[in-house]
């Protein structure tokens, strides 16, 4: 199946599209833009998929935006910066999907962002100094695989030789498979707010701030990272005096 259908605007009542596993899938239809009830886009393993409609999509009320394994996308949505009910977006795209340009970047009034595989979009929010800290409401980040040239998270704003901010309201972060990162910064003891710490993956991660980690933190788990690991035991390791305050520690 190439397509689904060539228009779908007449459709008032439409509340949720979920689109998968369809390979040969090049298009989707126009007209999505109008749907002004939609309230959940998902398309996933869609591996011949090419471009989203020149419309766009619908502003009113689309809260959850999830686009994963679509290799030969050629862009994100026009306009994402407009959804402003946009509370959850995840983007799991590998392959040559370009930057974000800079009029088109991400909504600022997420509460979840996930993305997973492409170093374009993380490195456009980097190196143009975007950064997180705009997203004055976000709750939950994960960053998976974006960077292979990364050591330290958060990353330093090259502009200003500073580290780039992450917002306060986060409570969540997921900081996952970053074959160079060696240590997290200084400025993650500033989120007051994270409640939850995943590092997965992360081989050579091996440094803690001086000053420790949140005092807020409930759980910390990490999975795969051997040389941290080691650190954080219970029987002697180096860093377990600053993780004594944590409820839930798992290693």
């Amino acid at each position: 199946m190439e397509s689904i259908a060539e228009r779908l605007d007449n459709n008032t009542s439409l509340e949720t599209i979920t689109v998968s596993f369809c390979r040969n899938l090049k298009n989707l239809p126009s007209g999505l833009h109008n749907l002004h009830q939609l309230q959940e886009i998902s398309i996933g393993r869609c591996g011949n998929l090419e471009s989203f409609p020149e419309g766009g999509l619908p502003c009113a009320k689309l809260s959850k935006l999830t686009i994963y394994g679509c290799e030969r996308l050629e862009a994100l949505p026009k306009g994402l910066h407009n959804l402003t009910s946009l509370q959850q977006l995840t983007i799991g795209i590998g392959g040559a999907l370009p930057s974000l340009e800079e009029e088109d970047g991400l909504p600022t009034n997420l509460h979840s962002l996930d993305i997973w595989g492409n170093m374009e979009i993380w490195k456009s929010m980097i190196e143009r100094g975007r950064g997180f800290h705009r997203f004055s409401s976000l709750r939950h980040l994960t960053i998976d695989g974006c960077d292979d040239d990364m050591v330290s998270f958060p990353p330093e704003d090259r502009r200003l030789g500073t580290t780039l901010p992450l917002p306060a309201s986060l409570t969540s972060l997921r900081i996952v498979d970053f074959p160079n990162l060696e240590r997290l910064s200084s400025s993650i003891v500033d989120l007051q707010n994270l409640t939850e710490l995943y590092l997965g993956d992360c081989p050579k991660l091996k440094y803690f701030p001086e000053k420790g980690l949140p005092s807020s933190l409930l759980q910390l788990r990490i999975y795969r990272c051997p040389l941290i690991e080691e650190k954080c035991r219970k029987d002697g390791g180096q860093y377990w005096d600053l993780l004594t305050h944590i409820p839930r520690v798992i290693v």
